[in-house]
């Protein structure tokens, strides 16, 4: 026994390649490379200041050209002939005539996309004085909404012919189709006449301008922000901006020349434009800096001393004790790679190939079991996806809004026709383009408003609907379309009524997890259907025909997503109405 234990110990691995000057140079290169990365971290950090205000310097002129060509091109606009015999028939005429306007907004919307090719130009509309939309492009402006934005009519004071300005910060509520961010504006007053009343030009051309896309241009480790005189600022990552960065940039001193501050880990430099009111900020966290570059230098510390025992270990490979089995081995393992797993490993004498055959075959064995079972669940889930797209189209509901279109085309409702087309289109491209990417709640609440404003167009605005969501819960992942099958259910049975439908969505956190809420004043389930349908929900049985198909493959793939403590939970009276709860996981942090 002791012979053989001898022998064991003899051939190791670690006795082999273990050499006593290995200690003395691996400490000579950890100290070279301490010494470099403590070097290169200040040479860096020295730098990164004049890195930081070039950018800033740079961007800043960009930001100037874009603004300056968007200028040209609203004086461009503001005094073409034809637009503007375009306009002032539209602001003499107390009637339209529809016919001749829709050739006008051709003409229109050719003029606007000669202008719009610029990416920064979000949308392009001419307004009257008094806030009323008369034509715009690429996006639909909702004139009553527009009416109500303050910073339109606070230009009024500074408002002079063949001049553009600048608004402050603002929403975009006013579209048909808001989004979350916030914008500026650039406003042109058209020169070829006044109101008689209010002494200010009849018409004007506006840019909103894309804000992020503006922002976009720059280093990824460089954060750009813009702020406007009143001292509010845009960030096109708010959410990743957290509130002491907000507070110091907000607290900030306009001035001519370029500012620089340097507060805790912060580098901010900021710089006024040369032509408008407003102040580019960038903003670089030296503290991630310093942490990329302790990473470089760990990774070169690696690499190196990785490098090093791959040259001792090659070195050490002259002898055929250590050469020959590990040959073996690899060609082994080159077979598996080809996919004979049913190689032999032979037994060996030295103890860590041995080992290491015995590990590698255990690991073949693990591989083959969970390829097998790795292709069962696939075809299981592949099932389940099939039949989860297969409810994402409703090729009734795609008929009925058509024919609905067509009937609205006869009536010569082209605004409605608009508003309809552009919302099915949204909720067609939704469900069908990538419809297993991973989304949010606020994606899966606008994808419903999409689908109730097309039902509310056929259906003459009776469904009401509320939406409570706060925003923080907004950004809980959640699966696409497990919203939108339970609201369509509602409103199709719900309408059988005869009355007004009410739908009421909310979300809320509770222990950690989110429950979502759609309540409706429908129909209701009879207590069999519902005992049957709990029954359902609680088996996962999800091969049904009916009105519970879609609240069952939605509850199934919930459960497969996130496990058995989620799913859909059921409770109706008939008569009265129903209420469908979802419980997703979510965090901690979302409680209360």
């Amino acid at each position: 026994m002791q012979g053989i234990l001898g022998k064991i110990k003899e051939k190791t691995l670690e006795h082999e390649i273990r050499r006593g000057y290995m200690i003395g140079f691996f400490s000579i290169l950890l100290t070279s490379v301490l010494i470099f990365a403590v070097f290169s971290i200040r040479l860096y950090q020295t730098q990164a200041l004049k890195f930081c205000e070039n950018v800033v310097e740079l961007n800043l002129n960009l930001l100037d050209h874009e603004l300056l060509v968007i200028e040209e091109g609203q004086q461009i606009l503001a005094s073409d002939p034809r637009i503007r015999q375009i306009v002032e028939s539209r602001l003499k005429e107390d009637e339209i005539d529809y016919a001749v306007e829709l050739y006008r907004q051709r003409e229109m919307l050719d003029k606007f996309q000669s202008i719009s090719r610029n990416a920064e130009i979000e949308n392009i509309y001419i307004v009257d004085n008094e806030g009323n939309c008369l034509y715009s492009s690429p996006l639909m402006i909702d004139s009553e909404d527009f009416k109500e934005q303050q910073w339109f009519f606070e230009l009024e004071e500074q408002v002079k012919l063949n001049t553009s300005y600048i608004s402050k910060l603002h929403d975009k509520s006013y579209y048909y189709n808001p989004s979350q961010e916030q914008c500026i504006s650039m406003v042109m007053p058209m020169g070829f006449g006044v109101d008689q009343v209010s002494f200010l030009p009849e018409a004007f051309v506006v840019c909103d301008i894309d804000l992020e896309y503006i922002l976009g241009n720059g280093p990824e480790d460089i954060r750009f922000a813009i702020m406007d005189s009143g001292g509010e600022w845009y960030d096109a990552d708010t959410a990743g901006t957290d509130d002491e960065i907000r507070s110091l940039v907000s607290g900030l001193e306009r001035a001519e020349e370029m500012q620089v501050h340097n507060v805790d880990d912060l580098l901010i430099v900021s710089m006024k434009t040369n032509y408008f009111d407003l102040q580019l900020v960038g903003i670089k966290t030296m503290r991630e800096m310093r942490e990329i570059q302790l990473q470089i230098c760990f990774l070169i510390v690696s690499v190196l001393l990785a490098a090093l025992i791959l040259l001792v270990v090659l070195s050490r490979k002259t002898s055929s004790d250590i050469a020959a089995p590990l040959k073996r081995l690899v060609k082994r393992c080159g077979l598996v790679a080809d996919g004979d797993y049913e190689a032999e490993f032979p037994d060996e004498d030295m103890q860590e190939i041995r080992v290491l055959s015995d590990t590698i075959q255990g690991m073949i064995s693990n591989i083959v079991f969970l390829n097998h079972k790795m292709m069962e669940e696939e075809k299981s889930l592949s099932q389940e996806k099939l039949k989860a797209l297969w409810h994402q189209i409703n090729p009734h509901f795609v008929n009925n809004v058509l024919q609905s279109i067509k009937a609205l085309a006869i009536e010569g409702e082209t605004q409605k026709i608009s508003e309809l087309s552009t919302c099915l289109g949204k909720v067609m491209a939704y469900s069908v383009y990538r419809p297993y990417d991973p989304v949010v709640f606020k994606d899966e609440l606008e994808h419903v408003r999409n689908y109730l404003r097309v039902q509310n167009i056929r259906y003459d605005n009776q469904i009401l609907y509320t939406i409570e969501c706060s925003e923080r819960l907004g950004q809980t992942p959640i699966l696409k379309l497990t919203l939108q099958p339970i609201v369509e259910n509602a409103v199709e049975h719900g309408l059988e009524t005869g009355k007004k439908m009410m739908i009421t969505i909310s979300a809320e956190a509770e222990g950690g997890d989110v429950y979502l809420l759609v309540n409706d004043n429908g129909t209701g389930i009879s207590k069999e259907k519902m005992q049957e349908l709990q029954e359902n929900l609680r088996l996962r049985t999800h091969y049904q025909k009916g009105r519970s198909v879609g609240i069952l493959n939605v509850n199934e793939r919930l459960k497969k997503q996130y496990g058995e403590a989620y799913g859909i939970e059921l409770n109706s009276k008939e008569g009265i109405g129903t209420t469908v709860v979802i419980k997703l996981p979510g965090s901690r942090e979302e409680e209360g």
